[in-house]
C-alpha cells in the first residue's frame, strides 16, 4: 500500500486567488492532508493502496481548480488522524463534521459535501416513513454513530438496537430480524451494493443531514480562504457526477427531488446557454459570472441556514437535557474539560459547573474517600477494555456519590462517548434501595413471626400428651402422699416430686403462653423475690468454678406479668451465661434495680421508651457471642452449643416472654469479653391481690362419677384419685363405649369426668350426646391442650367445669364438690 500520493499539480490560473494566496501557494507547494482510512465510501485506501471515495474526488477536484497538491498520509485509525492534525503533522482533513471541540485546533472553510440521513427498509414496505412512524418498532442503528442520541431524546418511543458495524445492521434489517435501519446513505448505499444485498431500499429522510467539509489547521487561515474558494468552483454537474458514481442507492424510485430539480435547471440554462452562445457571446460570459456569483451566495446562504438549524437543534437538546430525570456530565478532550451539566445534576448533588470545571475535580468532591475512589477508578478502566475488546457499550456500574451537602446518594453511572465527548448519565437509586432495605427488614420480621409461629405450632402438638404424662405422675405422687404416715421419712422426697411436676406443669404453661395458644395470669409482682428465688436454684445447679455476684435491689418495685415467666426469663439468661464460661469459670454478675429514662436516654435506641423501668442485669466474663450470630440468638432452634448442652429453645422462651409483657431487651457482646444482656420491665404500682385459699381437708363424696380418658393411665390415676375422695367410679378409654354404657343406664351416675381431645368422640361431643339423652347430668370437661375448646366455650354448650391438665387432687375434689353442690342448673329444672 502507498504511504503517501501526489494528484493536482497544475499552474495556477483561477482568478479567484488573492496575490497573497498565490504566494502562499509557492511558499507551500505540497499540502499534507489525513484521510480516515476506514470510513467507505467518503475516503479509504482501495485494494491497490490508492486514497479513494467521495472526499478523496472533491479533493482531486479543487486541487486542479486552484493549482495546489496535496500528499496524502496514511494513518491507522480516526484517533490517529486527530492526534496528528493536533501536532500539526497533517495541514488538512476531509469529510470531516464540524464540532466546537475540533475548532480549537482547526478552522473549517464551507462544507462541500452532504449526505442524506435516510431510513432503510425491505423492499415489500410500500409507504414513506418518518422517525415519526417508527415509534414502536425495532430499528437498528451503528454503535458510536452521534445521530443515536438525538433520536433517543426525541422520539424515546422507538426500539433502538445498537450493533458494532454496519454490516451486522443492513444484514439484520434484510433477513427481517429488525424493521429498519437509520444511517447516512452514503455508507449504507456502500455496503449494500459491496454486500450484495437486494432486498433493501430507502423509505424515507430523517434530519438532520451529515453535513462535512475540510478542516484545516487554526494557523493556516490562507488555506482555509484557498480552500473555501475551491468549494465555490464546484459545479453542481460536478457534484452529481461524483454522487453518482459512489451512491448507487435513491432516496426515491429514480433520481431525488433536489437532483430533479438540478436537471430542470441544468436543461434552461443549457437552452438559454445555446440562445445566448449564437447571440450576445459578451452577455453569455457576464452571465456565467453573475450565475457563479449567484452560487456562491447561495451556497454562504445555506451554510448560515444550516448553522441556524444546528443551533436551533442544539438548544432543543439541551432543553431535553435539562429535564431528563438523569444527571448528565458532558466533558471533552484529553483533559475531560466540563463543557455541560444538566440542572438534575445539580439538583441530585448540589455541585455547579464552576465547583467541577473537570473530571479531576469531580473525582475527589463525590469520591473523597481514596481508597473507595481508587477501586471505581479500576473498575472504570476495566469496563472501558472491556467495551474495547468486545465492541459493546461501556457497561454501567454503581457508585456511592457524596453531596456538596455532606448526604450519599447511590447512583448507577452509564457512559456514553461521541466522538471526543464523553458522556456520564447518573440514575439515582437512593431510594428504590432504602425502600429494598425496608422490604428486607419485614421479610426479615415476617420470616421471625413465621418462626414463632412454627414453635407455637410444635408445643401446641406435644402440650396434651405431655400433660397427660404429667396428670399420671402427680395424681400418683399426691395419692402416696396421702397414704403417707406425716414421720415418714420418703415424705419430704415425693413433695419434692410433686413441686417438680408442677414446675414442668408451669413450664408447659410457658411455653404454650409463649406460642399464644395460652395466656399466662399477670398480676402485681415483686420482682426482688422471684429473682433472689432463681439464684438460689441457679448456685445449686452450675459449677463451682462460676462466682455469683448479686447487687439486688429490695425496694426496685413491682412489675406487672406472671412469676412463672420471669423466673424462666432468670433460668435462661443466667444458665446461657454459665454455660459461656464453662470451661475456665468466671464471673456471674446479677444486677436489679430500678430505673427512669428521658426521651433524652432512649434517642439512640428506636426499641426503648421513656418511663419508669426495673433493669435487670445479667453479666458473664465469658466468650462473649460472635458478630454474625447476634441477630440469631433469639430465634428457635439457633444455637452455636455442642450437641447435648442446648436446644436453641431458651432464649427464643425469653424473647416471647419480653415480648408479650411489653419489655424490651438489649444485647452489648464482644468475642472474648463477656456478654451483658439488660431487661427493661415496665414498673407499675404496687396492687394486693386476695389469696385463694383451698379448704383442708379434701371435700369428699358418696356420689357416682363416669370417668372418660383415651389415656389408660389417666383413667387410672383419676379413678384412684376419686375413689380415695369417697366417691364410687367407672372408668372408659374409649367415648363410644363410654356414651353407650350411659345410654343404657343414664340414672347410674351423678357426674361426668371427660377428657378433650380423644379419637372417635371429642369431649365437647360426648357431653352433647349425653346431655340429649338426660340434661340435668353435670360435666367436667378436661383438657392438656386444645385450640377449639376453652373454659367459656365449654360454659355456652352446658358444661358445668373445666379443668387444665395436669391437676391435683385439691383442685381435683374442689371441683367436683363445687359442680354437685350446685345441683341442676336453673334450665335443667325447667324454669
Amino acid at each position: 500500500m502507498n504511504t503517501s500520493s501526489a494528484f493536482g499539480e497544475f499552474e495556477t490560473g483561477t482568478s479567484l486567488l488573492t496575490e497573497a494566496e498565490r504566494v502562499w501557494i509557492k511558499a507551500h507547494p505540497v499540502i499534507r492532508l489525513a484521510p480516515d482510512p476506514e470510513f467507505q465510501p467518503v475516503e479509504f485506501f482501495d485494494k491497490d493502496g490508492n486514497y479513494a471515495g467521495i472526499g478523496a474526488d472533491y479533493a482531486e477536484l479543487i486541487a486542479e481548480k486552484l493549482g495546489i497538491s496535496f500528499e496524502i498520509v496514511e494513518c491507522k485509525n480516526w484517533d490517529d488522524v486527530i492526534d496528528k492534525m493536533k501536532r500539526r503533522e497533517v495541514d488538512v482533513l476531509n469529510a470531516v463534521v464540524k464540532s466546537s471541540a475540533r475548532e480549537v485546533y482547526m478552522d473549517f472553510p464551507p462544507p462541500y459535501l452532504t449526505i442524506p440521513s435516510v431510513i432503510i427498509v425491505r423492499k415489500n414496505v410500500t409507504e414513506e416513513l418518518t422517525l415519526e412512524k417508527l415509534k414502536g418498532l425495532h430499528v437498528i442503528m451503528v454503535s458510536g454513530y452521534g445521530y443515536v442520541d438525538l433520536i433517543r431524546i426525541k422520539y424515546p418511543e422507538i426500539k433502538i438496537e445498537l450493533v458494532p458495524d454496519l454490516k451486522s445492521a443492513l444484514r439484520k434489517v434484510s433477513f427481517s430480524m429488525a424493521d429498519a435501519f437509520v444511517g447516512d446513505l452514503a455508507t449504507a448505499s456502500f455496503y449494500i451494493e459491496s454486500e450484495g444485498i437486494t432486498n433493501l431500499k430507502v423509505a424515507g429522510e430523517t434530519e438532520p443531514p451529515n453535513v462535512s467539509g475540510f478542516g484545516v489547521r487554526s494557523d493556516w487561515p490562507e488555506l482555509s480562504s484557498i480552500l473555501e474558494k475551491g468549494v465555490t468552483l464546484l459545479s453542481e454537474n460536478e457534484r452529481k457526477n461524483i454522487r453518482q458514481k459512489w451512491i448507487h442507492l435513491e432516496t426515491a424510485e429514480g433520481v431525488t427531488k433536489r437532483e430533479l430539480q438540478s436537471l430542470i435547471l441544468i436543461t434552461i440554462a443549457g437552452i438559454f446557454l445555446i440562445v445566448l452562445v449564437f447571440t450576445f457571446w459578451n452577455l453569455m460570459l457576464n452571465r456565467v459570472v453573475k450565475l457563479r456569483t449567484k452560487d456562491l451566495l447561495k451556497e454562504v446562504e445555506d451554510r448560515k441556514r444550516a448553522e441556524l438549524a444546528l443551533k436551533e437543534s442544539e438548544r432543543n437538546f439541551r432543553a431535553l437535557a435539562d429535564t431528563s430525570p438523569l444527571a448528565i456530565y458532558m466533558s471533552e478532550g484529553v483533559e475531560q474539560k466540563c463543557v455541560y451539566i444538566n440542572s438534575t445534576f445539580t439538583n441530585l448533588f448540589g455541585y455547579t459547573i464552576d465547583d467541577v470545571p473537570t473530571a479531576d475535580h469531580w473525582y475527589p468532591l463525590a469520591y473523597p474517600d481514596a481508597e473507595y475512589r481508587r477501586g471505581l477508578v479500576d473498575e472504570w478502566q476495566k469496563r472501558i477494555e472491556l467495551a474495547i475488546k468486545t465492541g459493546s457499550d461501556i457497561e454501567p456500574m454503581e457508585a456511592v456519590v457524596k453531596c456538596k451537602d455532606g448526604s450519599k446518594k447511590h447512583i448507577s453511572w452509564g457512559f456514553i462517548t461521541m466522538g471526543e465527548q464523553n458522556w456520564a448519565c447518573g440514575l439515582d437509586l437512593t431510594e428504590r434501595l432504602q425502600a429494598e432495605e425496608k422490604r428486607a427488614a419485614l421479610e426479615s420480621q415476617l420470616s421471625q413471626s413465621q418462626k414463632m409461629e412454627a414453635i407455637g405450632t410444635l408445643a401446641g402438638g406435644v402440650a396434651h400428651d405431655f400433660n397427660n404424662i404429667l396428670a399420671a405422675m402427680l395424681g400418683y405422687a399426691d395419692l402416696a402422699l396421702l397414704d403417707l404416715p406425716k414421720e415418714s421419712i420418703v415424705k419430704n422426697q415425693i413433695e419434692q416430686i410433686i413441686k417438680a411436676g408442677y414446675r414442668a406443669r408451669d413450664l408447659v404453661k410457658q411455653i404454650l403462653s409463649f406460642s399464644r395458644k395460652e395466656f399466662s395470669q399477670r398480676r402485681s409482682l415483686d420482682v426482688y423475690t422471684v429473682v433472689k428465688e432463681a439464684l438460689i436454684l441457679l448456685r445449686a445447679s452450675i459449677p463451682s468454678t462460676i462466682r455469683i455476684e448479686e447487687d439486688l435491689d429490695s425496694q426496685c418495685g413491682n412489675i406487672l406479668a406472671d412469676p412463672t415467666q420471669i423466673h424462666q426469663v432468670m433460668m435462661n439468661l443466667c444458665t446461657n451465661a454459665a454455660q459461656a464460661m464453662d470451661e475456665n469459670g468466671g464471673t456471674l454478675k446479677v444486677t436489679l434495680n430500678s430505673i427512669l429514662l428521658t426521651k433524652r436516654d432512649v434517642e439512640d435506641d428506636p426499641y426503648l421508651k421513656p418511663g419508669n423501668f426495673v433493669l435487670l442485669i445479667i453479666e458473664d466474663s465469658g466468650t462473649g457471642i460472635e458478630k454474625q450470630y447476634i441477630d440469631r440468638i433469639f430465634d428457635p432452634y439457633f444455637t452455636t452449643k455442642d450437641i447435648g448442652k442446648g436446644s436453641g429453645m431458651g432464649l427464643a422462651v425469653v424473647a416471647g416472654i419480653i415480648k408479650s409483657n411489653d419489655a424490651f431487651i438489649s444485647v452489648d457482646t464482644r468475642p472474648g469479653t463477656g456478654t451483658t444482656i439488660k431487661v427493661y420491665f415496665p414498673r407499675i404500682q404496687t396492687q394486693n391481690f386476695e389469696n385463694i385459699k383451698i379448704p383442708d381437708p379434701l371435700p369428699l363424696g358418696q356420689e357416682k362419677i363416669l370417668i372418660v380418658d383415651d389415656e389408660k393411665s389417666v383413667v387410672e390415676i383419676t379413678k384412684q384419685c376419686v375413689e380415695k375422695l369417697g366417691y364410687e367410679a367407672t372408668g372408659k378409654t374409649s367415648s363410644r363405649e363410654a356414651l353407650e354404657l350411659f345410654q343404657s343406664r343414664p340414672n347410674s351416675f351423678d357426674l361426668i369426668i371427660t377428657d378433650q381431645t380423644m379419637p372417635d368422640l371429642t369431649g365437647e361431643n360426648l357431653a352433647i350426646e349425653i346431655m340429649k339423652i338426660r340434661p340435668d347430668i353435670p360435666v367436667i370437661l378436661c383438657t392438656g391442650f386444645s385450640t377449639k375448646m376453652n373454659q367459656e366455650k365449654a360454659k355456652m354448650i352446658g358444661i358445668r367445669g373445666f379443668l387444665m391438665k395436669p391437676f391435683n387432687m385439691k383442685e381435683l375434689s374442689i371441683t367436683i364438690r363445687k359442680i354437685l353442690d350446685q345441683g341442676p342448673s336453673p334450665t335443667d329444672r325447667g324454669e
